[in-house]
């Protein structure tokens, strides 16, 4: 039985039809996977929020402003971790109850627990009533790892933990998906998952470099391109609201799903017509009364140069959005669902 001490709770190995298939608890405080996984996921999304903040601030010039929000970040990434540490231990009592499956398809995980599935509803749920985009994702992002199926046919390697009776699947960056096992059966399942990926050659598809470079790379140009729009906001009066929709969106893209991309056309396209009739409009000399003048008849050199700064930025997210639109180039979640589905 599942207590606090993180004893696994499994129900017999069911062979049927060459399919192992078994129920199991999986400890979540005595974990090292879960409560590293769970470490990065908070204060990961911290030190991501305040990266961001932080290059708004810089380029307002509010360095000193810096320190003390990366510090009050840098706590509350602790606070949701100790959270997120009470929540295993008091809420789930220390297990997931979930059930996995190895057959001549591939490897099916599902969640069998309650308590897990009326959280991530009620945190959807939540997001939605309260206008927390974050929490409802986060639901949401839940909901669909409620049951995965990773396929022979898809591209990732076993990674066996004998001493902790589980099995990593893993393509060329992070684990796809942990399967646990228990000490009487982890032997068969890890034996059916060398013998089915030597047969399919799953392993060969995870090779050659990880893309976590390229992302990276990727995701720096995007909010390269979006720094001289942060800068032209006082200049056309379009607000930071737009530049930040616009990055947030853009880097988005970058990992998730290509969809996205039509947020950043849209926001790119809004910008390029915000800086437009900014710079067409009519205004009153404060020197001469009766006399008028259009705003871009008044920029300055630096002015000027921002703008073409800004314009190259926008057009390099617009090839990038269609690019990303027309498949060629893959956000890193659906190339992480193509490695476990295959084609």
């Amino acid at each position: 039985m599942a207590t606090s001490t993180g004893t696994l709770q499994t129900t017999p190995l069911q062979p049927q039809d060459g399919v192992l298939r078994w129920d199991i608890d999986i400890p979540l405080l005595t974990n090292v996977h879960m409560l590293r996984a769970m470490l990065t996921v908070t204060l990961g999304s911290a030190a991501l929020v305040g990266a961001l903040v932080s290059l708004m601030l810089a380029v307002q010039g509010d360095w000193s402003a810096i320190p003390p929000l990366l510090g009050l970040f840098a706590a509350a990434g602790l606070g949701f971790a100790l959270l997120a540490l009470l929540v295993m231990g008091l809420v789930f009592g220390n297990r997931l109850r979930a059930r996995f499956s190895v057959d001549d398809q591939g490897v099916g995980f599902q969640t069998r627990d309650r308590v897990a599935k009326a959280s991530n509803r009620a945190a959807l749920v939540l997001g939605l009533v309260l206008g927390r985009p974050g929490a409802a994702g986060s639901g949401l992002l839940a909901m669909t790892q409620e049951q995965q199926t990773l396929r022979w046919t898809g591209g990732f390697r076993a990674e066996f933990d004998a001493a902790h009776h589980s099995i990593g699947l893993r393509n060329r960056w992070r684990t796809l998906l942990r399967v646990y096992c228990t000490p009487d059966n982890h032997a068969a399942v890890c034996a059916l998952i060398r013998e089915q990926m030597a047969r399919h050659q799953t392993a060969e598809r995870a090779a050659g470099r990880s893309p976590v470079g390229g992302y990276l790379g990727r995701t720096a140009l995007a909010v390269l391109a979006c720094v001289p729009m942060f800068l032209l906001a006082p200049v056309y009066g379009h607000g930071l609201l737009l530049p930040l929709l616009l990055m947030c969106f853009a880097i988005a893209s970058v990992w998730f799903v290509r969809h996205l991309a039509w947020v950043v056309l849209g926001c790119g396209a809004a910008l390029v017509v915000s800086m437009l009739m900014a710079g067409l409009a009519l205004r009153e000399s404060s020197f001469s009364r009766g006399t008028h003048f259009r705003r871009y008849e008044v920029l300055s050199g630096d002015d000027w140069a921002l703008t073409a700064l800004a314009l190259l930025g926008l057009a390099y997210l617009a090839w990038h959005a269609v690019q990303t639109l027309r498949a060629r180039t893959v956000p890193a979640l659906e190339a992480d669902l193509q490695d476990a589905e295959g084609p």
